[in-house]
């Protein structure tokens, strides 16, 4: 059985693990390691309901963090364990996002993603995001120059949105 349900502060070493389990798939298309995201910036999500988890049969095996950006519910992680792949678990912890989104009143939902990464922008396009080709808001703009401080390559970076309600 499938559930969402909020993240918890004692569990950010698993979410972690999660995370680079996740994103050990990148070396087998010749990316270096990522940045795994911080238990500070997890403990914080929880702490404001803004991490969401998904549960295979009672087994943590994804999670989202998200956060307001620009009118936007702003996902800034997401990962599904790769023994979990498959299961629209990234779609339903998405959809859950949405559903915060229309509570607060945000017109969308927006995320930074590869380009051209299989499991990223494309399947992002699939779930209804599309690039963001005119001007970004400002803190999105914002997170593209962290992105670069960090000595982070941008250029195969996009940023995607789905509108929500009327929008």
């Amino acid at each position: 059985m499938i559930r969402i349900r909020n993240g918890q502060p004692e569990e950010i070493h698993l979410l972690q693990r999660i995370e680079q389990q996740a994103a050990e798939r990148f070396a087998s298309i010749g990316m270096r390691q990522l940045e795994i995201t911080g238990a500070a910036v997890l403990e914080e999500r929880a702490r404001q309901g803004r991490l969401l988890v998904a549960e295979v049969d009672a087994v943590a095996a994804g999670f989202v963090i998200f956060s307001e950006v620009d009118d936007s519910a702003y996902i800034e992680e997401l990962d599904v364990h790769p023994d979990f792949a498959g299961q629209r678990l990234g779609a339903r912890l998405i959809d859950q996002v949405e559903a915060w989104a229309n509570r607060e009143g945000l017109a969308a939902l927006t995320l930074s993603t590869f380009r051209y990464v299989p499991w990223n922008a494309p399947y992002y396009a699939r779930l209804g995001f599309t690039v963001i080709t005119g001007e970004i808001g400002p803190r999105l703009a914002a997170i593209a120059r962290e992105h670069a401080a960090k000595a982070f390559d941008i250029a195969p970076r996009v940023f995607m949105r789905r509108l929500l309600g009327d929008g």
